[in-house]
C-alpha cells in the first residue's frame, strides 16, 4: 500500500524523481509510459512513489492504485485489477461514472463489482477475457477525459492473470495519456520467481522503463 511518508523532507532520489517526470510528461503529451520500480524490501520505492504523486504535476490526474497481497503463497485472480478499478470507482464523481458507463459496455461491466453482471457469471476462461478488454477499455476512455495514472504496488506477489492483464494493457495502449507504475522486490525474484521474465519482457518494450534504487 502506498504510505503517506513519516517526514514532509524527502531527500535524494532526484535522478529517480526526473526519470518519474519525465516519463509523466510523455504520457501527458500522449505517449503512455510505464516505470517498474524495482529494489530491495524497505529501500523506499513506496516513498519514491508517495512523494512523486505530491508534485504539483500529479494534481488533477484520475489515478488508478492497487496492491498485490500474498494469500498462502498465490495472490487473488485479478486483486490488484479490482484494487485499482475499486480506488477509481471510489475516485470518479457520479456524472463521470455516468459517463464511461455510457461510453463503454466493457467499461460499464467493470465499473460494477466483480460479483455483479456478466463477469460474475461468466466462465473463467470469458471471465478473463472479459477483464483484459474492460480494463483496456476503461483505461482508454479515461484517458479521453483526462491522463491517467495507473498505480499498482509490490508486483513481485501478483498472480499470473494479474501479470497478464497487465501485459495485454501495456500491448495495446496507442496514444493514450497513460503513466502506469509499477513497484516489486529486486530480492524476491528468485530463479523461477514469475515476475523475472515479466520484467524481462516489459523492459524491451520502448514506452517501459526500469528504476532500479
Amino acid at each position: 500500500m502506498i504510505q503517506t511518508p513519516a517526514s514532509p523532507h524527502f531527500v535524494g532520489r532526484r535522478a529517480e524523481l526526473d526519470q518519474l517526470r519525465s516519463a509523466l510528461a510523455r504520457a501527458i503529451d500522449g505517449h503512455p509510459q510505464a516505470v517498474l520500480v524495482a529494489g530491495e524490501a524497505g529501500v523506499g520505492k513506496s516513498r519514491l512513489i508517495s512523494h512523486f504523486l505530491t508534485r504539483p504535476a500529479c494534481t488533477g490526474l484520475w489515478r488508478m492504485t492497487g496492491v498485490c497481497v500474498d494469500v498462502s503463497g498465490e495472490s487473488l485472480p485479478f486483486g490488484p485489477i479490482r484494487d485499482a478499478m475499486r480506488s477509481f470507482r471510489r475516485s470518479i464523481t457520479d456524472r463521470e461514472r455516468r459517463h464511461l458507463e455510457q461510453t463503454s459496455a466493457a467499461g460499464r461491466m467493470l465499473l460494477l463489482e466483480p460479483t455483479e453482471g456478466k463477469i460474475g457469471e461468466a466462465g473463467p476462461g470469458a471471465r478473463q477475457a472479459i477483464t483484459f478488454e474492460s480494463f483496456l477499455d476503461v483505461t482508454v476512455e479515461a484517458a479521453a477525459i483526462r491522463p491517467l495514472l495507473i498505480v499498482i504496488e509490490d508486483l513481485h506477489w501478483a498472480d499470473s492473470s494479474s501479470l497478464a492483464c497487465l501485459n495485454f494493457l501495456l500491448a495495446h495502449l496507442l496514444s493514450e495519456r497513460v503513466l502506469v507504475l509499477g513497484t516489486y522486490r529486486s530480492d524476491e525474484l528468485h530463479r523461477t520467481h514469475r515476475l523475472r521474465p515479466w520484467v524481462a519482457e516489459q523492459v524491451r518494450k520502448d514506452p517501459v522503463h526500469l528504476v532500479d534504487l
